[in-house]
């Protein structure tokens, strides 16, 4: 590895073992951010997520050829909707 970086051989190798990730640092639900359930999981969330890729897909294609600047399309439509309030 040493060569492969370009390092002086008199460049001390140190390394230390991995210590893995306790369960609770794994862990993406919490009270604050709850596990999905109803109808926010399973075969129809499944669906609206897919319609919601075709009908966003559709929407893109429409630009791409439609001669609207996708710059503004970005700029009004896309950046206002990845702002976290």
């Amino acid at each position: 590895m040493k060569k492969h970086l370009q390092l002086e051989d008199s460049a001390p190798v140190t390394e230390k073992d991995l210590e893995p990730l306790t369960h609770e640092e794994l862990t993406v639900w919490e009270a604050a951010h709850p596990k999905p359930s109803g109808r926010l999981v399973g075969g129809p969330h499944e669906q609206a997520v897919a319609k919601w890729f075709a009908e966003d897909a559709f929407a893109l294609s429409v630009v791409e050829t439609s001669g609207i600047d996708a710059a503004v399309i970005v700029r009004e439509g896309v950046q206002p909707a990845g702002r976290i309030s």
